[in-house]
């Protein structure tokens, strides 16, 4: 993928972030996602985020709205890649703190509490603003291997009894909320998914396979095709959407980012040494002189 064009739908999702804070039904629910953040967590997590509870909880719709100012101005950052350094830095800061203050480290529910499915959207948040720094943080190679790290978390997490007992029932509670279509829709795959450790263990094998492809770097289209189809899916009828539709969203959840990593890690474009070479003119976007995103089949993390 173009890095210009990786930074601007970072960006967009960082800006649909802040609209998303703003509505009425994010507002009013934001004092609950603190409290609930904690549940089941070590005791040093949980004084942790009791502690920022203590700090936001007593002006929620406040902190609300400058969360969105600050999501607002760092997607803007990132779009216009101006100034691109200091809207990552803020990026990472923030995603580290929504992580673990807002979303407990877990997805749907905190990861402690035995119900979470995955890890959440804020780690992908952090790999992404590493990659897109103006001289990488973070090799693709790498970013591919955590990338096959998180789905393999997801695949264990799904073998919680709380979960493949209740995976049918989680999908379910997606369709509340919904217009009608959707709902129906959400509801007719529900009652589709077996019961039990069947369900769980059959979606928890298609992560595995998709973690693996990702690991071999093998057929890379092919993989980021089966990708899409199983984030999509996971999206619609997981995620509702990410309840967007509902109104009641703060972001659009997980599975755009995991969709926008595969694409950037699998189908990097190659730097154009030839237009280097022979002085070519660059044009106003400070993604110009930085390159593209750095080859795939360069497993390594390092600076510089």
């Amino acid at each position: 993928m173009d890095r210009t064009l990786a930074r601007r739908l970072f960006g967009s999702i960082w800006i649909a972030d802040a609209v998303l804070e703003w509505l009425p039904g994010t507002a009013a629910s934001f004092a609950g996602l603190l409290r609930g953040a904690g549940q089941g967590a070590p005791l040093p997590l949980r004084a942790l985020i009791h502690l920022g509870g203590a700090l936001f909880l007593p002006h929620p719709l406040l902190w609300n709205d400058l969360l969105g100012a600050a999501e607002l101005l760092i997607g803007l950052g990132i779009f216009l890649g101006r100034p691109l350094k200091a809207a990552l830095t803020a990026s990472l800061l923030l995603s580290a703190a929504i992580w673990i203050f807002g979303q407990g480290l877990g997805n749907p529910a905190p990861l402690f509490s035995g119900q979470a499915t995955d890890l959440n959207s804020m780690p992908l948040y952090l790999i992404i603003s590493l990659l897109l720094w103006p001289k990488p943080l973070l090799r693709a190679g790498s970013a591919r291997i955590l990338l096959a790290a998180l789905w393999l978390t997801s695949a264990g997490l799904l073998w919680q009894p709380a979960v493949h007992n209740g995976l049918r029932q989680l999908v379910l509670a997606n369709a509340s909320g919904q217009p009608g279509a959707l709902a129906a829709l959400i509801s007719w795959g529900g009652r589709q998914l077996p019961l039990g450790p069947l369900g769980a263990g059959g979606l928890s094998l298609l992560l595995a396979a998709l973690a693996t492809l990702l690991l071999g770097n093998w057929a890379p289209r092919a993989t980021l095709w089966f990708s899409a189809a199983l984030c999509g899916l996971i999206w619609l009828f997981g995620q509702g959407l990410g309840g967007i539709p509902t109104g009641t969203a703060t972001d659009p959840n997980s599975m755009p980012l995991y969709l926008l990593l595969t694409w950037m890690v699998l189908l990097p474009r190659a730097p154009e040494l030839s237009a280097r070479g022979q002085g070519a003119s660059t044009s106003g976007d400070p993604e110009s002189r930085a390159g593209t995103l750095p080859a795939r089949s360069a497993p390594h993390i390092g600076v510089g």
